[in-house]
């Protein structure tokens, strides 16, 4: 992989790295090559730690969908039960995300509408922190993708690796101060041990405990209530104005 890293330079606008300072060895999995065919790719997620990302697409085609943060929009929701998901990224995209391009869905639901974008070779996708997203190679693709910190999200990132990963936020801050970012170092320091921020964000490297898994579910289970019971009511309100129409 060093040789390979001889290959690229990092896009101009992504070069700030905060997580470089924790060491090569004890920083969590960041920066990939990436091959996939047709039909592959990656089911929807957010990524880990509150990080942001950028993917370099070397060819091929890619298709995203992604979903700003909202409060109410959980996994539960994205990726509901009973519809036959499996984990690959076509069923989703097959399967759910047609639920989420409905009127139900975003003006009964609440639930914010998706951008939805085609990458073509040679283009870069930024995906901010905090974003639910999905993506389904379109072709064979090649890509190179990096999760990263910047300094004006460090405060996010900083409370999810000191929840998912301790030990390391530790010595993170520790070579934070030792590198002269006081700063950084102080915005950590003021943090509370919970805070009203603290309650959305998720990391990958802990799961949530069992009533906030349960809350979320209960939220999203009210919202698919709502929006079966809005589409129920559409479908048959709009079937009797089609035989009153056919009378008149």
């Amino acid at each position: 992989t060093k040789e390979l890293e001889k290959d690229f330079d990092i896009p101009s606008y992504f070069s700030e790295d905060l997580f470089k300072y924790v060491g090569h060895k004890r920083r969590p999995p960041h920066r990939w090559v990436v091959f996939g065919p047709p039909r592959s790719g990656s089911s929807v997620h957010v990524d880990p730690l509150a990080t942001s990302a950028w993917n370099a697409l070397i060819s091929g085609q890619k298709r995203w969908v992604l979903y700003p943060p909202d409060k109410g929009l959980s996994k539960p929701l994205l990726k509901p039960k009973g519809i036959g998901l499996d984990g690959e990224s076509v069923t989703w995209f097959q399967k759910a995300y047609p639920m989420t391009q409905t009127r139900e869905w975003s003006e009964v639901g609440g639930c914010p509408k998706s951008f939805d974008v085609v990458q073509n070779a040679g283009e870069i996708m930024f995906v901010p922190d905090g974003w639910w997203h999905a993506v389904l190679n379109i072709t064979h693709t090649v890509a190179v993708t990096q999760n990263f910190c910047t300094t004006p999200r460090f405060d996010a990132v900083y409370r999810a690796t000191r929840r998912g990963r301790p030990k390391m936020s530790k010595k993170w801050l520790e070579k934070l101060k030792a590198k002269g970012r006081q700063d950084l170092y102080d915005t950590a320091v003021r943090q509370p041990r919970r805070s009203e921020y603290s309650e959305n964000e998720k990391t990958s490297s802990s799961s949530s405990s069992s009533s906030e898994g349960e809350s979320d579910t209960e939220d999203a289970d009210d919202r698919m209530v709502r929006l079966k019971e809005e589409t129920r009511r559409l479908a048959k309100h709009g079937g009797k104005r089609e035989r009153e129409e056919e009378e008149v």
